[in-house]
């Protein structure tokens, strides 16, 4: 999977996620979902992604079921650096606007500075 093709897929998400911001609002009880679409960072898509709710509805989002389970494999596996929170961050800006919670930030520093990894900010 290259950063390209998982770009592809999010943009289809993002595309259906602009037509009707409630999606991820309203989801399913089984489902860990937000509770204020205005408020959506990179953060809430991996709680979201690590909840299978892209693999398991993917016609809810535009994407086919394989796509669902790349989402959540790039999240899994990258979960190691966190380098898709600068990455989706940097490539989608116009859907991200909120910033990420320093809680969220400090953890995902702690894990990168184990690592010899640079911080996030």
């Amino acid at each position: 999977m290259t950063s390209q093709n998982i770009y592809e897929i999010m943009a289809k998400v993002f595309s259906e996620i602009e037509k009707e911001p409630t999606k991820l609002t309203n989801l399913p009880f089984e489902y860990v979902g937000m509770e204020d679409e205005r408020a959506f960072t990179v953060e809430n898509l991996e709680t979201i992604a690590c909840n299978h709710v892209f693999d398991d509805n993917p016609i809810f989002f535009g994407i086919t079921e394989l796509e669902g389970w790349t989402i959540r494999s790039y999240f899994t596996t990258g979960a190691v650096t966190y380098d898709y929170v600068q990455d989706l961050r940097r490539e989608f800006p116009d859907f991200f606007k909120c910033p990420e919670s320093q809680e969220y930030i400090n953890s995902v520093n702690k894990r990168r500075k184990k690592l010899g990894l640079d911080s996030i900010s």
